[in-house]
């Protein structure tokens, strides 16, 4: 079986825990210790919850951006949107200029509709910048997730997502999902992996158990309850709930394997803080209903 995948859709959540360290740890470190991969980007990311109409029409009020904390002084080139540190809040603004004065270089950055006011920025202010194309899409491609559901079309599947769920990740073996339109919970965005696996013998049941068996060494304190045998367009599965606490935090998660065509084997893992889980629940119900192997 590709353990691998599977187990990396489990550990993601465990990882994600982790968030609130990554979010006060030096960016260069970041990619040093997880490699330059999506998890590492997963972890680069900074949301932001837009506030106004001074971005406008880049960002809308109320829209989540996400963007990467994780650059270095050569990505801060002119027309490079920037989120930066301005007293006690954060502000985001469009690089208009740059200046080498006494104190170093000072970032001349302005408002999308608001060019006639500039802010003077230094290096040490910028928190984090946003990319057209990071994360694997663009700022287009997240406006219109924002506003309607996405129908997501793999080579072996197709589902919805809801509107608002970024793609973090996406091809024929593991894609992930990202729900930017909940407020962080330590750091942490509500998300689901769909990894594609293997039966090599025995009967679903025998691998759901395996599976879960595997997640236990590897994410060490969580419990299942509730194991359901269910039906996703009229596709056997097998369903389970998995809770676990990490970083004084309560996460849920809910583990489905859902039988495909000969030896295939769907595994989704939608992961979510335990306070979140009912407003989530249906949403989950959704992606699964939405669900069909081609």
């Amino acid at each position: 079986m590709k353990k691998v995948y599977i187990i990396l859709s489990i550990i993601i959540a465990v990882i994600a825990l982790l968030f609130l360290t990554f979010r006060f740890m030096p960016a260069q470190y970041i990619i040093g210790i997880l490699g330059d991969n999506n998890i590492s980007s997963l972890a680069c990311s900074y949301p932001v919850r837009i506030a106004g109409d001074s971005m406008e029409p880049d960002f809308r009020s109320d829209q989540t951006a996400i963007f990467n904390k994780c650059f270095t002084q050569d990505d801060l080139t002119i027309h490079k949107i920037i989120a930066f540190q301005n007293g006690d809040v954060i502000r985001l603004g469009i690089i208009n200029s740059v200046e080498n004065l006494p104190g170093g270089l000072t970032y001349k950055v302005v408002q999308s509709n608001r060019r006639d006011s500039v802010s003077d920025v230094s290096y040490n202010q910028i928190v984090a910048i946003y990319k057209k194309e990071f994360g694997g899409q663009s700022q287009k491609e997240t406006d219109k997730q924002a506003g309607e559901p996405v129908e997501i079309k793999i080579l072996n599947y197709n589902l919805t997502l809801p509107a608002g769920w970024q793609i973090a990740k996406e091809d024929n073996e593991q894609s992930v999902y990202v729900n930017t339109n909940e407020i962080p919970e330590n750091n942490f965005q509500t998300y689901l992996s769909v990894s594609r696996d293997k039966i090599p013998g025995g009967t679903l049941s025998d691998y759901f158990n395996n599976l879960k068996n595997e997640i236990k060494k590897s994410a060490v304190g969580i419990v299942f309850d509730n194991e359901n045998s269910v039906k996703i367009n009229k596709q056997d599965a097998l369903a389970a709930d998995g809770y676990v606490r990490q970083n004084n935090t309560n996460f849920k998660i809910l583990t489905v394997a859902v039988k495909g065509r000969d030896d295939d084997v769907w595994v989704f893992n939608f992961n979510s803080t335990e306070s979140k889980w009912e407003e989530n629940a249906p949403i989950f119900e959704q992606i699964l209903k939405s669900f069909i192997i081609k």
